[in-house]
């Protein structure tokens, strides 16, 4: 059980349930994790989801193995040589 200590510091710009978000961009992204829970744009992220979730079956029933490579980054990282000059 999860009991709620306060509420919200204040509503978003935006109604979670209206068709669509008609807040500006700078608002939107300035207030992410609550736009990113309307169902417009909720729809899109199911839509990867499920994509991906049936490419991933579609090649481990083919016996395939997913393997998860380092990304690469523009600066050095823990792991890398260093170089001084």
């Amino acid at each position: 059980m999860v009991t709620s200590l306060s509420g919200p510091v204040q509503a978003p710009p935006f109604d979670l349930y209206r068709p669509g978000l008609s807040a500006s961009l700078p608002t939107i992204l300035d207030n992410a994790p609550v736009a990113l829970r309307h169902p417009r744009s909720r729809a899109g992220f199911a839509i990867t989801a499920a994509s991906v979730a049936g490419y991933r079956a579609a090649l481990d029933a083919l016996g395939f193995t997913e393997v998860h490579t380092p990304k690469i980054v523009a600066t050095a990282t823990e792991s890398s040589p260093t170089t001084t000059t």
